[in-house]
């Protein structure tokens, strides 16, 4: 039976994306990461969400904010794990791709803080921080210091995929990239890939267009394994 990893269950994601020129600091000597989110007012339906009784009517796109900051902290701090399997007509072998986050950063966590938010008349945005421990800024220079890749993904998503296109967006940024990578490195196709991805410490650049949600995301790459195919 071939090998899947465990599946992602992690709910995220309401209609919200960042802006084509994310702050993102990420400094080794700054143990503070911040991240800029922003999120229109209309033009989506998913973000029409009726506020409690004692809310004010934006309250529903800060609350969706400070569901998607703990996603991106987790993937700059601990990236994910990835197992990819080309599709190959030949072989009749369908594509297949999945990422499991290595770590988990939960919207309580008490390093996890939250500016006020800034309203305009097209959208609310909000500046988020997370302070990173010793043992995190320790992981980021081990990751720095290994045989990494430095790969480019660009990936979309419909924007009427509600919770989950976020999400998709990003995984299929994270396949793209690993798959330009692999087009470069061998000249067969494989059977499989598997390694873990992380995000690196350059501005992401995620944006709409035609009705998609659009990603142009740095990663630092680390293969464990590509396996091939004995036959052809």
């Amino acid at each position: 039976m071939e090998r899947r990893l465990p599946l992602i269950t992690a709910a995220l994601l309401l209609l919200i994306f960042l802006p084509p020129q994310l702050s993102a600091q990420t400094a080794e000597a700054d143990s503070t990461l911040r991240i800029e989110l922003w999120v229109p007012f209309d033009e989506f339906p998913g973000l029409a969400v009726a506020p409690a009784a004692d809310e004010d009517e934006w309250m529903p796109a800060v609350r969706a904010m400070h569901q998607l900051a703990p996603y991106i902290f987790t993937g700059m701090i601990y990236g994910w794990d990835f197992s990819y399997t080309p599709s190959d007509k030949t072989r009749q072998v369908a594509e297949y791709f999945e990422a499991v986050p290595r770590g988990t950063i939960e919207l309580q966590d008490p390093r996890l803080t939250f500016h006020d938010s800034i309203r305009t008349d097209i959208r609310i945005t909000t500046e988020a921080e997370y302070e990173r421990t010793p043992y995190m800024m320790q992981n980021r220079k081990h990751w720095q210091s290994l045989t990494t890749i430095k790969i480019t993904g660009k990936g979309s998503a419909s924007v009427a995929g509600g919770t989950e296109a976020m999400q998709s967006m990003i995984e299929d940024a994270i396949k793209n990239g690993v798959r330009a990578w692999a087009q470069t490195y061998t000249k067969n196709k494989p059977k499989e890939i598997s390694g873990s991805i992380v995000l690196a410490d350059e501005s992401p650049k995620i944006g709409i267009r035609n009705g998609q949600y659009v990603a142009e995301l740095d990663f630092f790459l680390y293969v464990v394994t590509i396996n091939q195919y004995y036959l052809y």
